[in-house]
């Protein structure tokens, strides 16, 4: 296990280097520069746009840039926004957990209705009541994320009223006022992800049915909920496991729509204003950490196989 761990940890090196490499190769080859954004194209002092353009090193070449950025990124200096005028980090320490709680508390939201409908589903597999949910099931895969979010915003926030449809107070309001600002942007991004899981789970669960592990718990006296929940559910969730740590990985980067439609203040809004105005360091640090924290959730999802399944060893 722990050799496991060091080489899979030896591997995130080159990893990162390689994903360095193409966020900024990307944000560079886009037409535009923050400069050009800033002053305009015509009517600005071609003097100041070389001192500025000096400061930021972007009038050295491509390749000088991205090792200057690289040596940055090894001593966690960030630099500053071109546009902003201000530290990069501050900005990352204050949205970045902001980012982390939107996606775990949508993570949550998929799990709370997944596994309970993939095993009403599973119980009753050929039923209208397994047809009904993998319906809803499928609606939920086939509708985009901001889709759900506006409708959501119609209904919650306009038509009743009992919902915020911005979040604009997360940072000044009251600690209700944060939870009732998470209740619409969770929903949104967890109910389209829980649509995969609960299908996934449900197949998992209807395979083991049959599986002499859980014929043998009822021959021995199990009742059909207790075989569903302590037998077949335990060894499903193992094959599942891989698809939530995916789900996970997407939702991190999906909510970069949620934050959008719902003025939500995390990592997402400050990627929008980054690429709006071309602001190079913004972009590189937002787009490289969303990557970097995919691989993490990766590694972690590998390492729980063999906690869900103490059989599994990694050599």
């Amino acid at each position: 296990m722990i050799k496991y761990i060091i080489v899979r940890l030896a591997l995130v090196v080159p990893t990162v280097f390689l994903l360095s490499v193409i966020v900024f190769a990307t944000i560079h080859l886009v037409p535009g520069d923050p400069i050009t954004v800033m002053f305009g194209i015509e009517g600005y002092y071609p003097e100041e746009v070389e001192r500025i353009k000096k400061f930021y090193n972007l009038d050295k070449p491509i390749y000088w840039q991205y090792f200057v950025w690289l040596k940055q990124m090894a001593t966690l200096d960030f630099g500053n926004s071109i546009v902003r005028g201000e530290p990069i980090l501050p900005l990352i320490t204050t949205r970045f957990p902001r980012t982390i709680m939107l996606t775990l508390g949508s993570m949550l939201v998929a799990i709370a209705f997944s596994v309970p409908l993939a095993m009403m589903a599973a119980k009753r597999h050929n039923t209208v009541i397994d047809v009904f949910i993998s319906g809803i099931s499928l609606t939920f895969i086939s509708m985009p994320t901001f889709l759900l979010a506006v409708l959501m915003i119609m209904v919650f926030g306009v038509y009743l009223d009992i919902l915020p449809t911005t979040t604009h107070r997360f940072a000044s309001g009251s600690t209700w006022d944060v939870i009732k600002g998470l209740i619409m942007p969770c929903l949104s991004a967890g109910l389209v992800t829980s649509a995969g899981i609960t299908r996934m789970l449900r197949t998992e669960l209807v395979d083991n049915l049959h599986k002499d592990y859980v014929l043998f718990a009822r021959t021995k006296g199990a009742s059909d909920n207790r075989a569903l929940v302590f037998h077949n559910l335990r060894n499903a969730v193992i094959a599942t496991a891989t698809l939530v740590g995916l789900e996970l990985g997407y939702l991190m980067s999906g909510v970069i729509i949620i934050e959008i439609v719902f003025s939500y203040p995390g990592m997402g809004q400050l990627l929008l204003d980054g690429v709006t105005r071309r602001d190079y360091p913004i972009i590189q640090i937002t787009v490289l950490i969303f990557a970097l924290t995919f691989v993490v959730i990766n590694f972690i999802t590998d390492l729980l196989y063999s906690v869900l399944d103490p059989r599994i060893r990694y050599e």
